[in-house]
């Protein structure tokens, strides 16, 4: 099914010593592409130097790498291990100048600490000695994670990207439905059409926890409807049953939700991106 995102585009910067971490990111991003996307009108695109650069000339390679990649990213992951990187025209590594060329345009960095050492014999003790030096110097200006194992760094790793992605692309969607254009459109929806109960409902839906309980279905001779995991309602009342069908036929109108019907014939009620848009326009501080 077609629909419409936000596109955000996230770089991974990495001395040539880490790797495998370079596929978890990668593995991460698209995982959450996976469980989230549709809900929330975004996807995240995973940029690397390696995959995202053409050859070019006149310059620098790290500011050949800034204009084709760094400059269009809107997040950057990075990840350190026992190497800082090679020196540019400008800073001691290119992993330092992407850092900052995304903190000066305001951009989100991540940064993680690989702890751990898999081979004494490879270590190159001065790069070492100036990631220990860089990792003391942004102590007190940084939040960062330190990891030992990979598998240890997958875990945290998608825990910190859905943080990121609420603390700066839904709040950068949410200030921009904020814009008198755009709000005015949002404001045109009939509320009157809706009546308290249908915006309490509505409110409890959007700010469900996890989206594969946002359905309505039967189960035996009662009638159940799940508006996220905690918020179930067994309906058993005719005349509670017929307020459950016209609030679902007033959000289908609303263009709020969209009735799919399952294999067994029960139908299930998606959320689109109106709906959420209208509960913002009703707290424009945030959802309770």
């Amino acid at each position: 099914m077609a629909y419409k995102a936000d596109v955000y585009r996230i770089m991974i910067g990495t001395p040539s010593d880490i790797n495998e971490e370079i596929e978890i990111i990668k593995e991460r991003i698209y995982e959450w592409n996976n469980i989230h996307s549709y809900m929330q009108s975004i996807v995240l695109l995973p940029m690397h130097w390696a995959n995202d650069t053409y050859p070019n000339i006149g310059d620098h390679p790290q500011k050949i790498i800034n204009k084709q990649v760094t400059d269009k990213s809107d997040m950057l992951i990075c990840v350190f291990g026992t190497r800082l990187g090679s020196p540019t025209s400008e800073f001691e590594s290119g992993t330092l100048e992407e850092i900052n060329e995304h903190l000066s345009k305001g951009k989100p960095v991540m940064i993680y600490f690989k702890n751990t050492i898999e081979n004494l014999d490879s270590v190159d003790v001065e790069q070492f000695q100036k990631v220990r030096k860089f990792k003391t110097k942004i102590k007190t200006g940084a939040l960062y994670r330190d990891y030992s194992f990979v598998a240890e760094f997958k875990d945290i790793l998608y825990a910190d990207l859905q943080k990121a992605v609420n603390d700066y692309f839904l709040v950068e969607i949410h200030n921009r439905t904020q814009n008198p254009l755009i709000k005015e459109e949002i404001e045109e929806i009939p509320k009157s059409n809706l009546l308290e109960y249908d915006i309490d409902r509505l409110i409890k839906w959007t700010g469900a926890d996890n989206p594969t309980f946002y359905s309505a279905f039967n189960t035996g001779g009662s009638v159940f409807f799940g508006l996220g995991a905690k918020n179930q309602y067994e309906v058993k009342a005719g005349k509670e049953m017929a307020e459950w069908k016209e609030f679902f036929d007033k959000l289908i109108k609303l263009g709020f939700v969209e009735k799919e019907y399952k294999t067994d014939g029960n139908p299930t009620y998606e959320l689109k991106k109106a709906a959420y848009d209208f509960v913002y326009s009703l707290n424009p501080k945030g959802r309770e």
